[in-house]
């Protein structure tokens, strides 16, 4: 039977009867997609699946495409929606898996595979549905939540609240509420209201970077790093709007492998990274840009841009000719920048990003993103002698934070 990742969670939940062996299939176009096995808890789903061709021989590549046409996604017994996509595949030798994050799961959920295109080697268009019942009943009453107490922070205008630890048959999970403090709305609400100095930006979004560590200080799996076998996923990507919360309230989820052995775990807070107003002015002359790009760095959000050149163009949406601007850099922010663009008379211009061509890149391994874009400027007629481009907000990743919460143990 195949496992996600060969990962033991799995495993060991699949020894212990918290399965649904399925070996269910739908062919056509010559291509089947055969459902072998599903293991659930309150925690996560995995379906483990194969595509054949006509020989039955597995496909080389078994990744699908959930998105677009395809949808494969979760309902309760009664079809209401519990989870309209996956979270995340993984191919493996031989089989693939598909992930789901459960939170408060019924006991009798249905997998639903409506897929209307296949790409094996050239996308196939055709019709492979599928629907799995799941029974969690068995696996909800091997898991176990233990709440933790008094252990409320707050760091940077965030109250932060770790609620407690659920532990499943296949996963250890944990999860941490927060929310801003009153001052920090205010703050919010000052910058971005009528006649504030971001009026109508988006500004005060935050994220959280994260550990789970043992005794001796060893990082079993981290948020900035989820590398090695015991990590399954971490927020930002799994987190969900506090119930009772409103803007600005979330509670963050995070799960991994559990240990065999007992064992003494920490949480441990590493950063807040937030959205705040930016002070960067970068001062430049459009006809020296040619040979002379302009370049600024800000130490206060670990950025640093280019501008590389400023040339007549055309708007790619009206076909009106206009002023596009080329920059790079190098910044916290996995989104585009914003700016304003101003002349030396205070004139300000409407600025926005060409977003087909432009680009922010990453990975997983770094934490700075790369990035370029292009600036489409339109309102001005003739060329000033001196531009201003200011940048209006940044990420701020602040780590001078002390929050370390022991993790309860699973405990009869």
């Amino acid at each position: 039977m195949p496992f996600w990742g060969g990962e033991f969670g799995l495993k060991r939940a699949a020894e212990q009867g918290f399965n649904t062996p399925v070996n269910q299939s739908v062919t056509d176009q010559g291509i089947t997609l055969e459902i072998k096995d599903i293991v659930a808890d309150q925690t996560r789903l995995v379906v483990s699946y194969v595509l054949k061709d006509e020989s039955g021989n597995v496909l080389p590549n078994l990744v699908i495409r959930y998105y677009e046409e395809n949808r494969i996604y979760l309902t309760d017994g009664a079809g209401n929606m519990i989870s309209h996509k996956p979270h995340g595949l993984s191919q493996g030798a031989g089989y693939a898996d598909l992930l789901f994050m459960l939170k408060k799961p019924p006991n009798d959920l249905i997998v639903h595979f409506e897929m209307v295109n296949l790409k094996p080697a050239a996308l196939k268009q055709g019709n492979w549905k599928l629907d799995v019942p799941v029974n969690l009943e068995k696996s909800i009453q091997a898991t176990k939540f233990i709440p933790v107490e008094g252990e409320a922070a707050s760091f940077h205008g965030i109250d932060l609240d770790f609620e407690g630890v659920t532990y499943g048959p296949s996963a250890t999970r944990f999860v941490v509420a927060t929310r801003r403090t009153a001052e920090e709305k205010e703050h919010i609400e000052k910058l971005t209201g009528p006649g504030g100095a971001l009026e109508g930006t988006v500004v005060g979004d935050y994220r959280l970077h994260y550990r789970i560590e043992d005794e001796a200080g060893t990082v079993i799996t981290s948020q900035t790093n989820p590398g090695g076998n015991r990590h399954i996923y971490f927020s930002p990507g799994y987190s969900s709007p506090l119930e009772e919360g409103g803007d600005g309230a979330w509670r963050w989820y995070g799960a991994f492998v559990p240990s065999v052995a007992e064992e003494k775990l920490w949480f441990v807070l590493e950063a807040i990274e937030k959205t705040e107003q930016a002070d960067l002015l970068i001062p430049f002359r459009p006809a020296d840009l040619a040979s002379n790009p302009v370049t600024k760095q800000d130490d206060k959000f670990s950025s640093i841009f280019t501008i590389k050149r400023m040339e007549k163009g055309t708007d790619p949406t009206t076909n009106e000719s206009v002023w596009l601007i080329s920059l790079t850099g190098k910044m916290l922010e996995s989104d585009y920048p914003r700016w304003k663009l101003y002349d030396e008379a205070g004139q300000t211009y409407e600025v926005r990003t060409d977003y087909s061509t432009s680009v922010v890149s990453g990975s997983i391994d770094s934490e700075i993103n790369e990035l370029e874009q292009t600036l489409i400027v339109t309102g001005l007629s003739t060329l000033p002698d001196q531009l201003t481009l200011s940048l209006q907000t940044a990420q701020k990743r602040y780590t001078d934070i002390n929050w370390k919460v022991a993790i309860p143990p699973n405990t009869p």
